[in-house]
Protein backbone atom coordinates (compact mmCIF):
# COMPACT_ATOMS: atom_id res chain seq x y z
CA UNK A 1 0.00 0.00 0.00
CA UNK A 2 1.45 3.34 -1.00
CA UNK A 3 1.67 6.33 1.31
CA UNK A 4 -1.07 8.08 -0.69
CA UNK A 5 -3.40 5.06 -0.32
CA UNK A 6 -2.76 5.01 3.41
CA UNK A 7 -3.60 8.72 3.70
CA UNK A 8 -6.82 8.23 1.74
CA UNK A 9 -7.76 5.27 3.91
CA UNK A 10 -7.13 7.26 7.13
CA UNK A 11 -9.19 10.18 5.77
CA UNK A 12 -12.09 7.86 4.92
CA UNK A 13 -11.96 6.28 8.36
CA UNK A 14 -11.85 9.72 10.00
CA UNK A 15 -14.94 10.78 8.02
CA UNK A 16 -16.75 7.52 8.81
CA UNK A 17 -15.91 7.91 12.50
CA UNK A 18 -17.27 11.47 12.59
CA UNK A 19 -20.54 10.28 11.04
CA UNK A 20 -20.91 7.23 13.32
CA UNK A 21 -19.33 8.39 16.57
CA UNK A 22 -22.57 8.91 18.51
CA UNK A 23 -24.08 5.61 17.36
CA UNK A 24 -20.94 3.63 18.24
CA UNK A 25 -20.62 5.35 21.64
CA UNK A 26 -24.27 4.59 22.44
CA UNK A 27 -23.73 0.96 21.45
CA UNK A 28 -20.67 0.68 23.74
CA UNK A 29 -22.48 2.38 26.65
CA UNK A 30 -25.42 -0.02 26.28
CA UNK A 31 -23.13 -3.03 26.16
CA UNK A 32 -21.21 -1.75 29.19
CA UNK A 33 -24.45 -1.33 31.17
CA UNK A 34 -25.92 -4.70 30.21
CA UNK A 35 -22.94 -7.07 30.11
CA UNK A 36 -20.88 -7.74 33.24
CA UNK A 37 -18.30 -9.59 31.13
CA UNK A 38 -17.90 -6.63 28.74
CA UNK A 39 -17.70 -4.18 31.67
CA UNK A 40 -15.02 -6.26 33.44
CA UNK A 41 -13.04 -6.54 30.21
CA UNK A 42 -13.26 -2.78 29.65
CA UNK A 43 -12.12 -2.04 33.20
CA UNK A 44 -9.19 -4.46 32.88
CA UNK A 45 -8.10 -2.85 29.59
CA UNK A 46 -8.40 0.61 31.11
CA UNK A 47 -6.34 -0.33 34.17
CA UNK A 48 -3.68 -1.97 31.99
CA UNK A 49 -3.51 1.12 29.75
CA UNK A 50 -3.03 3.40 32.78
CA UNK A 51 -0.34 1.12 34.20
CA UNK A 52 1.57 1.14 30.92
CA UNK A 53 1.11 4.86 30.36
CA UNK A 54 2.22 5.90 33.83
CA UNK A 55 4.77 3.16 34.49
CA UNK A 56 3.08 2.25 37.78
CA UNK A 57 4.83 -0.14 40.11
CA UNK A 58 2.07 -0.42 42.75
CA UNK A 59 0.95 1.22 46.00
CA UNK A 60 0.64 4.67 44.41
CA UNK A 61 4.21 4.54 43.14
CA UNK A 62 5.32 5.34 39.62
CA UNK A 63 8.70 4.81 37.99
CA UNK A 64 9.92 7.82 35.99
CA UNK A 65 13.19 8.91 34.44
CA UNK A 66 14.58 12.22 35.64
CA UNK A 67 18.00 13.64 34.76
CA UNK A 68 18.94 10.32 33.18
CA UNK A 69 18.15 8.09 36.15
CA UNK A 70 15.10 6.09 37.17
CA UNK A 71 13.24 7.47 40.18
CA UNK A 72 10.35 5.88 42.05
CA UNK A 73 7.81 8.65 42.66
CA UNK A 74 4.50 8.66 44.46
CA UNK A 75 1.22 10.05 43.20
CA UNK A 76 -0.72 12.83 44.85
CA UNK A 77 -3.24 10.41 46.41
CA UNK A 78 -0.51 8.42 48.14
CA UNK A 79 1.10 11.66 49.36
CA UNK A 80 -2.28 12.77 50.70
CA UNK A 81 -2.59 9.52 52.68
CA UNK A 82 0.92 9.91 54.10
CA UNK A 83 0.29 13.47 55.27
CA UNK A 84 -3.44 13.26 56.20
CA UNK A 85 -4.23 16.08 53.76
CA UNK A 86 -6.79 15.80 50.97
CA UNK A 87 -5.51 15.64 47.35
CA UNK A 88 -7.67 18.68 46.56
CA UNK A 89 -5.78 20.66 49.21
CA UNK A 90 -2.44 19.70 47.67
CA UNK A 91 -3.73 20.73 44.23
CA UNK A 92 -4.94 24.05 45.66
CA UNK A 93 -1.48 24.69 47.15
CA UNK A 94 0.04 24.01 43.71
CA UNK A 95 -2.33 26.49 42.06
CA UNK A 96 -1.49 29.13 44.68
CA UNK A 97 2.21 28.62 44.02
CA UNK A 98 2.99 27.54 47.58
CA UNK A 99 4.09 24.09 46.40
CA UNK A 100 6.10 24.10 43.13
CA UNK A 101 4.75 22.30 40.08
CA UNK A 102 5.70 18.69 39.46
CA UNK A 103 8.95 17.89 37.68
CA UNK A 104 6.97 15.55 35.42
CA UNK A 105 4.72 17.43 33.03
CA UNK A 106 1.06 16.52 33.26
CA UNK A 107 1.31 14.48 36.47
CA UNK A 108 1.40 15.30 40.16
CA UNK A 109 4.25 12.99 41.09
CA UNK A 110 6.71 13.48 43.91
CA UNK A 111 10.29 12.25 44.33
CA UNK A 112 11.43 10.85 47.71
CA UNK A 113 13.13 14.16 48.64
CA UNK A 114 9.99 16.13 47.79
CA UNK A 115 7.91 13.72 49.87
CA UNK A 116 10.18 14.29 52.89
CA UNK A 117 9.79 18.06 52.58
CA UNK A 118 6.02 17.85 52.09
CA UNK A 119 5.65 15.46 55.05
CA UNK A 120 6.96 18.29 57.21
CA UNK A 121 5.17 21.18 55.50
CA UNK A 122 1.65 19.79 54.90
CA UNK A 123 0.85 18.76 58.50
CA UNK A 124 2.12 22.16 59.74
CA UNK A 125 -0.07 23.90 57.17
CA UNK A 126 -3.09 21.72 58.03
CA UNK A 127 -2.70 22.39 61.79
CA UNK A 128 -2.85 26.14 61.27
CA UNK A 129 -6.40 27.17 62.09
CA UNK A 130 -6.80 30.68 60.75
CA UNK A 131 -6.00 32.02 57.32
CA UNK A 132 -3.40 34.27 58.94
CA UNK A 133 -1.64 31.27 60.57
CA UNK A 134 -1.71 29.35 57.28
CA UNK A 135 -0.15 32.34 55.53
CA UNK A 136 2.64 32.47 58.13
CA UNK A 137 3.38 28.76 57.60
CA UNK A 138 3.30 29.24 53.83
CA UNK A 139 5.64 32.26 54.03
CA UNK A 140 8.10 30.27 56.12
CA UNK A 141 8.02 27.14 53.91
CA UNK A 142 7.51 28.38 50.34
CA UNK A 143 11.12 29.58 49.80
CA UNK A 144 12.50 26.29 51.19
CA UNK A 145 10.22 24.21 48.97
CA UNK A 146 11.06 26.20 45.85
CA UNK A 147 14.82 26.24 46.53
CA UNK A 148 15.11 22.51 47.21
CA UNK A 149 12.39 21.18 44.88
CA UNK A 150 14.66 19.70 42.22
CA UNK A 151 17.17 18.05 44.58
Amino acid sequence: MSELDAKVKRARYRDWYKENKERMSAKRRKQYAESKEYRDQALRRSAEYRRQKLGRVGDGKVEKTWKGRKVICIRVGALAELTDVRPATISKLHRQGIIPESLFEGYRLYTPNQVKMLQQFLPAWAKAKSRHEKQKVANRWTPKLHDRWEN
